[in-house]
């Protein structure tokens, strides 16, 4: 008689029916699922991910509430690319699992409503409801930031 290997599905689903058709048991801890909503530490890692210029993008906007492009322009070198990196620390906390895909975007966009076809914002604006989680994200790094020994050159 010949050995065949056979081979498990790579999909979990599959792979606890093939374990079960094997008549074995599996009992696997269940995670809770992720909240929606933005905690303290989950703004905290989100502004954590952030190079320095998004960072204090998002400062101007959370402490405010809401910012008008042309005020942010006076405050910033340039507001672009501002958009893409808070993007990018969105997707790669999804990714390494600290929320869930269907977690709010803390900072949006408003567009001109005399010309929605642009597509340019002409503001940002924080939620009211996220704007403590990222209040006390913000004290906390500025905690850190004060704890930690200086170097005198």
């Amino acid at each position: 008689m010949e050995f065949v290997p056979v081979y498990p599905p790579y999909d979990l689903e599959g792979t606890l029916r093939w374990l079960a058709g094997a008549g074995a048991r599996v009992d696997l801890p269940l995670r809770p699922p992720l909240t929606t909503e933005w905690t303290t530490e989950r703004a905290e890692r989100y502004m954590a991910a952030l190079p320095v210029g998004a960072r204090l993008f998002a400062v101007l906007v959370i402490d405010s509430g809401s910012v008008a492009v042309a005020d942010l322009r006076t405050r910033l070198t340039s507001v672009r690319g501002c958009r893409t990196a808070h993007g990018f620390a969105l997707r790669r906390g999804v990714r390494e699992g600290w929320w869930p895909e269907t977690i709010p975007e803390p900072i949006t966009p408003v567009y001109d409503p005399a010309d929605p076809h642009r597509h340019r914002a002409v503001a940002y604006e924080v939620a009211p409801q996220h704007r403590s989680a990222f209040h006390g994200a913000i004290a906390r790094q500025k905690s850190h930031k004060d704890n930690e020994p200086r170097v005198e050159r």
